[in-house]
Protein backbone atom coordinates (compact mmCIF):
# COMPACT_ATOMS: atom_id res chain seq x y z
CA UNK A 1 0.00 0.00 0.00
CA UNK A 2 1.47 3.42 -0.90
CA UNK A 3 2.44 5.89 1.83
CA UNK A 4 -0.35 8.26 0.81
CA UNK A 5 -3.18 5.73 0.87
CA UNK A 6 -5.91 5.40 3.47
CA UNK A 7 -8.50 2.69 3.97
CA UNK A 8 -11.49 4.92 3.20
CA UNK A 9 -10.39 8.09 1.39
CA UNK A 10 -12.87 10.95 1.09
CA UNK A 11 -11.47 12.06 -2.23
CA UNK A 12 -8.40 12.16 -4.38
CA UNK A 13 -6.26 14.67 -6.14
CA UNK A 14 -4.59 14.04 -9.49
CA UNK A 15 -1.57 16.17 -10.34
CA UNK A 16 -0.13 16.09 -13.87
CA UNK A 17 3.34 17.51 -14.41
CA UNK A 18 4.56 19.17 -17.62
CA UNK A 19 5.80 15.80 -18.96
CA UNK A 20 2.33 14.26 -18.58
CA UNK A 21 3.20 12.11 -15.55
CA UNK A 22 0.28 11.75 -13.15
CA UNK A 23 0.51 11.54 -9.38
CA UNK A 24 -2.63 10.39 -7.57
CA UNK A 25 -3.04 11.08 -3.84
CA UNK A 26 -5.83 10.20 -1.41
CA UNK A 27 -7.46 12.97 0.60
CA UNK A 28 -9.39 13.06 3.84
CA UNK A 29 -12.00 15.63 4.85
CA UNK A 30 -12.50 17.23 8.26
CA UNK A 31 -15.93 16.39 9.69
CA UNK A 32 -16.14 19.83 11.34
CA UNK A 33 -14.88 22.40 8.79
CA UNK A 34 -14.93 20.30 5.58
CA UNK A 35 -11.25 21.07 4.81
CA UNK A 36 -9.49 18.50 2.60
CA UNK A 37 -5.88 17.46 2.94
CA UNK A 38 -3.55 15.07 1.18
CA UNK A 39 -2.57 12.13 3.35
CA UNK A 40 1.20 12.15 3.95
CA UNK A 41 2.42 9.34 6.17
CA UNK A 42 4.97 10.53 8.71
CA UNK A 43 4.43 14.23 7.95
CA UNK A 44 4.31 15.10 11.64
CA UNK A 45 1.06 17.00 11.18
CA UNK A 46 -1.27 16.29 14.09
CA UNK A 47 -4.79 15.37 13.05
CA UNK A 48 -7.66 14.21 15.21
CA UNK A 49 -10.70 11.99 15.30
CA UNK A 50 -14.14 13.10 16.50
CA UNK A 51 -15.79 10.29 18.44
CA UNK A 52 -19.22 11.97 18.13
CA UNK A 53 -19.06 12.44 14.36
CA UNK A 54 -17.05 9.30 13.75
CA UNK A 55 -14.60 10.97 11.40
CA UNK A 56 -11.24 12.71 11.06
CA UNK A 57 -10.57 16.31 12.01
CA UNK A 58 -8.01 18.54 10.31
CA UNK A 59 -6.08 19.50 13.41
CA UNK A 60 -7.07 23.17 13.34
CA UNK A 61 -7.52 24.66 16.81
CA UNK A 62 -11.22 25.47 16.25
CA UNK A 63 -11.94 21.92 15.09
CA UNK A 64 -10.13 20.28 18.00
CA UNK A 65 -11.06 22.35 21.05
CA UNK A 66 -14.14 24.20 19.83
CA UNK A 67 -16.36 21.28 20.71
CA UNK A 68 -18.12 19.04 18.24
CA UNK A 69 -20.01 21.21 15.77
CA UNK A 70 -20.55 19.24 12.56
CA UNK A 71 -20.54 21.49 9.49
CA UNK A 72 -24.12 20.56 8.61
CA UNK A 73 -25.36 21.63 12.06
CA UNK A 74 -23.39 24.90 11.81
CA UNK A 75 -24.96 25.61 8.40
CA UNK A 76 -28.46 24.94 9.72
CA UNK A 77 -27.87 27.33 12.64
CA UNK A 78 -26.59 30.00 10.23
CA UNK A 79 -29.63 29.54 7.97
CA UNK A 80 -31.91 29.94 10.99
CA UNK A 81 -30.13 33.16 12.05
CA UNK A 82 -30.35 34.48 8.48
CA UNK A 83 -34.09 33.71 8.34
CA UNK A 84 -34.67 35.56 11.61
CA UNK A 85 -32.68 38.54 10.34
CA UNK A 86 -34.55 38.59 7.03
CA UNK A 87 -37.92 38.52 8.84
CA UNK A 88 -36.85 41.34 11.20
CA UNK A 89 -35.92 43.72 8.36
CA UNK A 90 -38.71 42.72 5.98
CA UNK A 91 -40.82 45.74 5.09
CA UNK A 92 -38.33 48.26 6.50
CA UNK A 93 -36.26 48.51 3.32
CA UNK A 94 -36.99 49.01 -0.37
CA UNK A 95 -34.76 48.20 -3.34
CA UNK A 96 -33.29 51.18 -5.16
CA UNK A 97 -33.07 51.36 -8.95
CA UNK A 98 -29.65 49.70 -8.77
CA UNK A 99 -31.01 46.88 -6.59
CA UNK A 100 -29.47 48.03 -3.30
CA UNK A 101 -31.74 47.89 -0.26
CA UNK A 102 -32.29 51.28 1.30
CA UNK A 103 -34.31 52.24 4.41
CA UNK A 104 -37.86 53.51 3.84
Amino acid sequence: MPDNSVLRPHGLVIVTDLDGNETVRDTLQCVHCQAHWVVVKGSGRRRGWCMKCGGPTCGAHACEVGGCVPKEAALEAEEKRYGELARSIQGNFVPSASGILTPK
